[in-house]
């Protein structure tokens, strides 16, 4: 898995317990530096949020992130992705896309309109 998303997930962390399986009981759950780690990120309130670079193997699975939501794919269950910007001043959105059949801008999420 680390394999797998270390190509698009540019802050990942990484730890293996040696000798340990997958859940390795309390000691796992109250570990410290995972708590340091959830100390040090925040996720950016979405109307801050200005670039977004976003895979999922499948909306079913995971199809939003702030302001930008795959609805359907071209291919199921192959990756897809976005790579999309908003420039404030002109209130432009513009970017690419990778199998992705149909795509959603939640403008009032990117703070450039009002909710009515």
């Amino acid at each position: 898995m680390r394999e797998a998303l270390q190509p698009i997930h540019k802050d990942l962390e990484y730890h293996e317990q040696k000798g340990a399986g997958h859940w390795w009981g309390s000691a796992c759950v109250d570990w410290p530096p995972i708590f340091d780690m959830f100390a040090k990120r925040t996720i950016p309130n979405s109307s801050s949020v200005r670039k977004i670079e976003f895979t999922t193997p499948s909306p079913s699975v995971s199809s939003r992130c702030h302001w930008i939501e795959i609805l359907q794919q071209t291919r199921a269950f192959t990756p897809s992705g976005v790579n999309f910007s908003i420039n404030s001043e002109s209130r432009k959105f513009s970017g690419t896309t990778k199998n992705v059949a149909q795509l959603a801008l939640h403008v009032t999420h990117a703070g450039l309109f009002a909710p009515e």
